[in-house]
């Protein structure tokens, strides 16, 4: 590995993770059944936190792992990085299949979203006492 940085998420009970294209983890406290790409609350950071050294590797266009770990369960994916983006958002992180760009983006043209994520893994965090380890790095 080379450049990385970690947060921590939790779980909330009206997590689902069925979204079609997006994954998100957000600082807010709580989110609704609508929140469907969301994988995790009260996350430690948003993409303007990460730190600097990882996001000039994104915004190199590098290909980028997230390792998602909580329970005893673990799943992997990987997205891409471009020069367009922002890391800006203070609230959110969201990582997209499509190349949709906007402030809370970190990466594109992902390989899975919220839908792909392993269910055991999603049903771990639709409990408020789960903690989840994300890992990004290139």
């Amino acid at each position: 590995m080379g450049c990385e940085d970690v947060l921590w998420v939790y779980g909330h009970p009206n997590i689902r993770a069925t979204h079609h294209s997006t994954i998100e983890f957000t600082k807010d406290p709580f989110c609704t059944l609508r929140g469907n790409c969301i994988l995790g609350v009260k996350a430690s950071k948003s993409v303007v936190d990460l730190n600097e050294e990882l996001k000039a590797e994104i915004r190199k266009g590098r290909k980028v792992w997230v390792r998602i770990s909580c329970g005893g369960f673990t799943d992997e994916l990987y997205g891409f990085g471009s020069r367009k983006l922002e890391l800006k958002d203070p609230r959110s992180m969201v990582i997209r299949k499509s190349g949709f760009i906007d402030s809370r983006t970190l990466l594109i043209n992902a390989n899975k979203s919220a839908k792909d994520i392993d269910r055991k893994l999603v049903r771990k965090m639709m409990d408020p006492r789960s903690r989840a380890l994300v890992e990004i790095y290139v």
